[in-house]
């Protein structure tokens, strides 16, 4: 971190010379030194910069199942406008020039990938599923803003496994005796819970036809984070639309297709 949040080369020179003493550099040598080199050198330091930094608190037993456990998100931020015909961006208030980069860690293997795009492309496009990288026998794990079924089922083709938070408008079924898909009421589900953490076995999604035979983690959400939640349904005074997920906001709802039971991961 610097004093500058998107510094400039004359900005980046000034840090330079006062942390690096004997030494001068002028903006031209800096840039100069902005090469293929240059990035596969920042690409290690990165990627030497997360094993640092995360911190050692899960059971790895958990993981040797897998092959890859993969960790996908995004980041993004504006252009200058002169480069809004190379990466377009929102626009609006800001710059019409943007970019985002979808970024992919191996936790197992302490690898990345990345991917750049227009910043005003939104996560669940279908490039941002890295299914290329994704392998028999591999978890990927992202946020709502990737839930796409489409994905999940090519996942599931691939015999490797995905956790994803539930989008609140999607339906879940469990089947009956006579293996009819019947849907499960989370809102009165939920309400019923004794315990904080609970997990459901076999159930299924059905969008537009695509069917996918999963499991859910229902969590019991702290009251910090529900409180907030509610307040922002407030704020958006979607009272009438949202009233039937607010049972549901007192969760947090996992969706995940996995090989053994979850009881242990999330303890």
């Amino acid at each position: 971190m610097t004093i500058y949040r998107v510094p400039t080369l004359e900005q980046l020179i000034g840090l330079l010379n006062l942390a690096v003493k004997d030494i001068t550099i002028s903006r031209q040598g800096l840039h100069n030194r902005i090469s293929k080199n240059a990035v596969t050198f920042f690409e290690f330091m990165i990627n030497k910069a997360i094993d640092i930094s995360i911190p050692i608190f899960y059971d790895i037993n958990l993981l040797q199942q897998f092959n890859q456990v993969l960790i996908v998100d995004s980041t993004s931020f504006q252009l200058p406008e002169e480069l809004a015909d190379v990466f377009t961006g929102c626009g609006g208030s800001g710059s019409e020039a943007g970019i985002k980069i979808q970024f992919g860690y191996d936790l197992k293997n302490s690898k990345f990938f990345y991917l750049f795009q227009n910043g005003k492309t939104p996560d669940n496009h279908a490039k941002n599923s890295f299914i290329d990288k994704v392998e028999a026998n591999d978890i990927i794990i992202r946020d709502l803003g990737y839930f796409v079924i489409n994905t999940f089922n090519e996942i599931d083709k691939k015999n490797a496994y995905f956790l994803s938070r539930l989008k609140s408008d999607i339906k879940v079924y469990k089947k009956d005796d006579n293996n009819e898909l019947i849907e499960l009421d989370l809102v009165e589900y939920i309400k019923d819970m004794k315990v904080d953490i609970v997990e459901l076995e076999d159930v299924y999604l059905n969008v537009k036809g695509i069917i996918i035979k999963t499991r859910l983690i229902l969590e019991k959400a702290p009251k910090e984070i529900l409180q907030k939640r509610l307040r922002k349904i407030n704020r958006n005074n979607k009272k009438k639309v949202l009233q039937l997920h607010k049972e549901q906001n007192a969760c947090k709802v996992y969706l995940c297709i996995y090989q053994t039971p979850l009881q242990k991961s999330y303890q």
